[in-house]
């Protein structure tokens, strides 16, 4: 499969009749397997960048390649969004099965797959539950298994971990990257979290500017597989290092600007 942005530019019409610029020039090559981090400074344009991706939004010049195996079994993409989506009138097992609903198996089949990716995620005796019964971290599992269960080519993560609590965020970090090890998806995870980056990603790209476009891209030379003690890894400080380096003066400008309109 293959993935790639030449010349990527976004323009939002205003009410004025003119245009904003989103993206500028966004050239990105994004390989099958890879786990990519996406970071920089709120406003870049990185959400923006992910639903191009995702194919929800089209680019107002430069184009977006994306050639997914042919794999009935397989969907090309699938979205996880910060906020988990998960549907309130579905229990935790439909909400996972509904991940398979354009694959032709009977209901009894869909349910065991679902199943077994519950199991997957820790959540085996919460099957029948609805989600205003389980927690945000459980929601945020039951978002995983969903996406997961579909086996998609293609998996977009927008922050989905940024509204948890630290302890719980440290435990689906290292989920996320045990389902990725045994089912390889190219997936692409926004994130405003530096070491988080380090830790996850074969590589970072670091957006910056506004309109945004992707100014750097740092390879994490730190073997495969990792855990949470890779956290303490030097390789991980060094890269997050090189990441906040890039992004410093503009985090500060911006805060700088935030100040200023606020006297």
């Amino acid at each position: 499969m293959e993935v790639r942005c030449d010349g990527v530019t976004l323009a939002y019409p205003t009410r004025s009749g003119s245009s904003t610029l989103a993206l500028a020039d966004v050239t990105v090559s994004l390989g099958s397997s890879e786990l990519v981090c996406l970071v920089g400074s709120s406003g870049c344009g990185k959400s923006t960048l992910l639903k191009i991706l995702a194919g929800l939004i089209e680019p107002t010049a430069g184009s977006l390649t994306t050639r997914f195996e042919p794999d009935e079994d397989r969907l090309p993409r699938a979205l996880v969004f910060q906020d988990h989506c998960v549907f309130p009138w579905m229990n935790v097992l439909d909400n996972v099965a509904f991940g398979l609903e354009r694959r032709r198996l009977g209901e009894a089949e869909k349910h065991a797959l679902a199943r077994a990716f519950i199991e997957q995620v820790g959540l085996g005796a919460f099957a029948a539950s609805f989600p205003h019964e389980l927690s945000v971290g459980m929601r945020q599992r039951v978002a995983l298994a969903r996406a997961f269960v579909a086996n998609p080519q293609l998996l977009l993560l927008d922050e989905p971990f940024a509204a948890l609590d630290a302890l719980t965020k440290l435990v689906l970090q290292e989920e996320l990257v045990r389902l990725w090890s045994l089912h390889r998806s190219l997936i692409v995870y926004v994130t405003h979290d530096l070491t988080e980056a380090a830790l996850l990603a074969d590589r970072v790209l670091v957006m910056s500017g506004r309109p945004g476009s992707i100014v750097l891209d740092v390879p994490v030379p730190l073997p495969r597989p990792r855990d949470l003690q890779d956290r303490a890894n030097p390789v991980v400080a060094e890269v997050a290092r090189q990441l906040w380096s890039a992004l410093e003066q503009e985090v500060r400008q911006g805060l700088g600007s935030t100040r200023e309109s606020a006297a």
